[in-house]
């Protein structure tokens, strides 16, 4: 049982997406050479993939995939959640 609450099915599918499945970014950094750098989640907030696009590039990407971005709390959730994984913690809800 995760412990944070994230939506697990995307109102409809965007071209290149899996259908049903949500799509999260969480920004890095947004670099004074006009790159964005960023995570890219799909069904899954705990597994991401880095990526790194021009500005108007990640901007036209997180609109045509309907991305939902995290917030900071669910980004610190996030990294809790790995913390614990990479520490071999079992989750509070298995007990």
């Amino acid at each position: 049982m995760p412990v944070f609450d994230f939506p697990r099915s995307a109102p409809s599918s965007p071209h290149g997406m899996p259908a049903g499945l949500p799509c999260w970014v969480r920004l890095r950094e947004r670099r004074a050479d006009g790159f964005v750098e960023f995570d890219l989640s799909i069904g899954d907030p705990m597994l991401s993939a880095q990526l790194i696009l021009p500005e108007a590039a990640f901007e036209a990407f997180c609109r045509d995939n309907r991305a939902q971005r995290l917030s900071d709390e669910q980004a610190a959730q996030v990294d809790v959640e790995a913390q614990r994984w990479r520490q071999g913690q079992a989750d509070p809800g298995d007990a």
